[in-house]
Formats: structure tokens, C-alpha cells, sequence
């Protein structure tokens, strides 16, 4: 048999197989085998997914030691995940109700809201393993009702810090919020030493010779 001419496809043809970037299915070619490797590099170094129990201790840990604001972010960041997480929402909106540089009362009575919402949606399971279901459900509405305290305070005592509203005409209809949500907790758990700080707390307000200012965040939590 003659010798296989060299004509310039064959030496086309020789450089390719030479080079590795023909036949993918025995070799990877060149330009490939960096971009994997620089992708297996990139995911070794990325950081694994918190899971979602270790993520929520977090945050809980942040509010147990007062850090507030930052446990806000904790808590928004994890409810991305977990959106109808009665506890988180429970922990934002209390958040927002005893922070000093965010104290959004409207934002807070609304997650607690949802809290309670969510908890008695899903069928009243405890959805915070440090609480029982009972003081829970208790929680939210003392809360609320803090909620409706502070507002109460506000109107009463510096009016201008809520201008467009007639303390005369709003703070009876809070009262009578703060009450209802008083005694729904009562309803909840007769009797618990934070049902009884809660009342001592309207004491004032029910009484209007009595001057002293509540003291919203003497209540344990």
C-alpha cells in the first residue's frame, strides 16, 4: 500500500486529534477540563446551606441576648425560607415592639397578627420548641396588647408625637383593645404570673387618678 499522502486536511486532521479536542468521549478537551476545574474549586469553597433548625437557634439566640436589631434581620432572612413559621413571626414582631432604634408598632402588631393567625391555622402547634403551645398562644395577645399600651402612652403623655390623632377620640378605643387582648389572654392561661404583670400594667389606665406611667417592658419574654 502506497504512503497516505500529506495533504493539509490530513495534517489538519493530526493536529486536532494531537491536541485533544476530538473524541470528548475518551479525553475532555483542554479548554474544558479548566472550566471544571475552576468550578470545582468555586463550589469547594462556597459555604454549605445553613439548615433550617440551626438558622432559626440563631436568630433566637440574637433576641435571648437583646440584640434586636440584628435578630430582626435574622428573622426577616429566615422567614424567606420559611414564610409561614408562626415563631419567627412571633420573634419579629416582638422585636420590632421592644427595639430602640426600630420600634415600628404597626409592623410588630402586624406579625403578631400573622403569628397568631399562622398558629391557630395550623392547628395550634407549638411552634417555638422553648415555649409550650398554651404560653404561645398567651404571648401573642400580651403582646398585642403592649402594643396598644405604648400607644396609649404616646397619646396620653406627648400627643404631638402621633399628630392627626384625638387622644380624646383614639385612646378609649385603645384601651378597649389592650383590654380585650388582656383578657383573651387570661382566657388562654387563667392566672399566669405574666397575665397578672399584664394587668397591674392597664392598672393606670383604668384608673385615671393614678398618674404612673406603665412600664412596657417589665413583663419577662
Amino acid at each position: 500500500m502506497g504512503k497516505e499522502r500529506d495533504t493539509p486536511h490530513l495534517r489538519a486532521t493530526r493536529a486536532v486529534r494531537e491536541n485533544n479536542l476530538m473524541f470528548p468521549r475518551f479525553k475532555v478537551p483542554i479548554p474544558l477540563r479548566a472550566v471544571a476545574a475552576t468550578c470545582m474549586i468555586v463550589c469547594s469553597c462556597a459555604p454549605p446551606p445553613v439548615p433550617v433548625a440551626e438558622q432559626f437557634a440563631k436568630a433566637e439566640q440574637l433576641y435571648l441576648d437583646g440584640n434586636y436589631e440584628n435578630a430582626i434581620a435574622a428573622f426577616k432572612e429566615f422567614l424567606l425560607v420559611q414564610p409561614e413559621h408562626a415563631g419567627a413571626h412571633w420573634y419579629l414582631g416582638t422585636c420590632y415592639l421592644y427595639s430602640q432604634n426600630q420600634r415600628w408598632l404597626g409592623i410588630a402588631q402586624g406579625e403578631l397578627e400573622t403569628a397568631l393567625a399562622l398558629f391557630e391555622r395550623q392547628g395550634k402547634v407549638n411552634p417555638i420548641p422553648r415555649f409550650d403551645a398554651t404560653y404561645f398562644e398567651m404571648m401573642c395577645h400580651i403582646n398585642q396588647a403592649k402594643i396598644y399600651l405604648l400607644l396609649i402612652d404616646a397619646l396620653t403623655n406627648d400627643p404631638r408625637s402621633m399628630p392627626g390623632m384625638n387622644p380624646q377620640i383614639v385612646v378609649p378605643r385603645l384601651v378597649a383593645k389592650c383590654l380585650e387582648h388582656s383578657e383573651l389572654a387570661d382566657k388562654v392561661a387563667p392566672g399566669h404570673p405574666d397575665v397578672i404583670a399584664l394587668r397591674q400594667l392597664l392598672a393606670p389606665i383604668l384608673s385615671p387618678a393614678d398618674t404612673q406611667r406603665p412600664q412596657i417592658d417589665t413583663l419577662s419574654i
